[in-house]
């Protein structure tokens, strides 16, 4: 995953009630992690991704052999061969990373719409998303990142960067499916890379209709994410507040934000 912010990135929109919409008119923003999401929606009643960063590798599904392929729990394979094999070898892993989502695009009502309802898609919707902002996206993830590198306390493990991946989800399933050949060939590194992008970026199908955007903040290096049992970041600044464009109520007036400063 690469660490690059561009300048013509367009527009995201974030999805809010009424309470969350007056934190991010204050430039307070709540960054999650996936264990969090993923806890919190098996309680849910509605629609809910229950599997939230678990990315699966399968190698050697039909027929082929490996001679020796390290895996990421320091276990080795060796000497070992499929024929007609369904399921091969099946390595699953749990990942927790710092996430913001929101949606992809300028502010459209009629995805408004989606997000409250469904709007006759099997999708539920959440009737509590009455709200939205409109963000600058170049502008919040340089305000994101300026956030984390100067405010004290936020980067660990000697970091003194924070790197941030960022783009649209993938519907499709979770699981990379690799041959024996590829699987030996790439390390036990470039394999979990394959499988941690695809445990960030990825959602089931039915989850199409969101148009989500994802961006992965990580203050404890390039490949380090977030410890599991991690709680949620809570950044506030001016300059996140400043990426805010437009922001509104479902069917009632778009306005401007004002600008001044506010308060850290």
């Amino acid at each position: 995953m690469r660490n690059l912010i561009r300048p013509d990135l367009g527009k995201v929109v974030k999805y809010c009630n009424k309470e969350t919409l007056n934190y991010l008119l204050h430039g307070s923003f709540k960054i999650g992690t996936l264990e969090e999401y993923r806890t919190s929606e098996m309680e849910a009643a509605r629609m809910s991704d229950r599997q939230e960063g678990i990315a699966n590798v399968l190698i050697g599904q039909g027929s082929g052999r490996i001679e020796r392929l390290e895996l990421p729990n320091g276990g080795v394979i060796e000497d070992c061969t499929f024929e007609n094999c369904g399921a091969g070898v099946y390595l699953t892993t749990h990942y927790n990373e710092y996430i913001f989502c929101c949606t992809i695009g300028e502010y459209r009502k009629s995805h408004h719409e989606v997000m409250l309802t469904g709007s006759n898609t099997e999708y539920e919707g959440n009737k509590d998303l009455e709200y939205f902002v409109e963000l600058d996206l170049s502008a919040f993830l340089k305000a994101l990142k300026t956030w984390a590198e100067k405010t004290k306390g936020v980067l660990k493990n000697g970091s003194s960067e924070a790197y941030l991946y960022s783009r649209p989800v993938t519907y499709n399933d979770r699981t990379v499916e690799m041959s024996t050949e590829w699987a030996q060939a790439t390390s036990v590194e470039e394999r979990n890379s394959l499988a941690l992008t695809r445990a960030v970026f990825s959602k089931p199908g039915f989850f199409a209709p969101e148009q989500e955007y994802r961006i992965n903040l990580r203050i404890s290096g390039g490949y380090n994410g977030a410890p599991f049992g991690a709680s949620a970041l809570f950044p506030k600044s001016h300059k996140l507040k400043m990426a805010i464009k437009r922001y509104g109520r479902f069917g009632g007036s778009i306005k401007i934000p004002r600008k001044q400063f506010i308060r850290q």
